[in-house]
């Protein structure tokens, strides 16, 4: 179970109070989660070089008087308006781990998925999520975020897209209860033929799964990647259409859990995943 010192077959710290992630959190490579004090779920998992440094470094910007920026920690917004709303207060638990910083990013991913199995729903302020009644911060824009008018609502508040379950190959066209369309040679001439739609994707070779991503615009995402370098004379790719309105975090938690699967599968992530493709 995710809140068990023994989730996922990693040793997990006890949990501890933001106030004392110096005695118990250690500075080493591996994963942490969070979650409100008194409450049985997660709002924020996270892989880092550097565990403690980056715990204080969230409980550090969530705490501030105003809204902190996404930057330097992603997460430290939407906990500042959990707690402004609710009151909330927080407390982690952390796992170190000597793993590659590419193996880390996947179980990362592979985290998030079984939290998502378990819990039916994505931690409160991962993927963009984000509390439904608060707009967010923006340093470009220098605009501090607060809550909203009650006329309005963030769509980051949205519900989390139900997981994904394993099942088939990725060379399947039903491949995780996803609906995928027939393998296409990845070419330009291909490409111009899509339309602009929301969804997830894949690319790959015969042998090898490439990439996994998501987009809300097919045509425009595959004219970008199309001019990368694949290592492969022989390139497919196959994608799976959403409805039109659904959410940015939705999309992160479809590509989520089908890189998790493939992980299951495999014991490694698609051969670009992480790679800057």
């Amino acid at each position: 179970m995710f809140l068990n010192d023994n989730w996922c077959e990693f040793k997990w710290t006890p949990w501890v109070a933001f106030s004392d992630i110096s005695k118990v959190i250690p500075a080493s490579p591996g994963f942490y989660r969070v979650k409100p004090v008194d409450h049985q779920y997660l709002v924020y998992i996270g892989q880092t070089g550097d565990v403690r440094r980056r715990t204080n470094t969230l409980r550090r910007e969530s705490n501030r008087e105003i809204m902190p920026f996404r930057d330097p920690h992603t997460g430290a917004p939407c906990l500042w308006a959990w707690k402004d709303s609710k009151g909330l207060q927080f407390e982690c638990s952390a796992a170190p781990s000597n793993v590659t910083n590419i193996e880390r990013l996947a179980i990362e991913h592979y985290l998030f998925w079984q939290y998502r199995i378990e819990y039916g729903e994505s931690p409160l302020c991962s993927f963009g999520r984000f509390h439904e009644n608060y707009k967010i911060s923006v340093r470009k824009r220098n605009i501090i975020g607060g809550r909203l008018a009650e006329s309005q609502i963030n769509p980051a508040g949205r519900h989390s897209q139900a997981p994904l379950i394993l099942n088939g190959s990725y060379r399947d066209q039903d491949w995780m209860g996803l609906d995928w369309s027939e393998p296409k040679l990845f070419t330009n001439q291909e490409i111009q033929s899509l339309d602009n739609q929301p969804g997830v994707y894949k690319i790959f070779t015969e042998n090898e799964l490439l990439y996994i991503g998501e987009t809300i615009k097919f045509k425009n995402r595959f004219s970008n990647h199309i001019r990368k370098d694949w290592s492969f004379p022989v390139v497919y790719f196959s994608y799976s259409i959403q409805l039109p309105n659904i959410a940015s975090h939705q999309l992160k938690e479809l590509e989520n859990d089908l890189i998790a699967g493939y992980y299951e599968q495999t014991k490694t992530p698609p051969i670009f995943q992480f790679k800057n493709h």
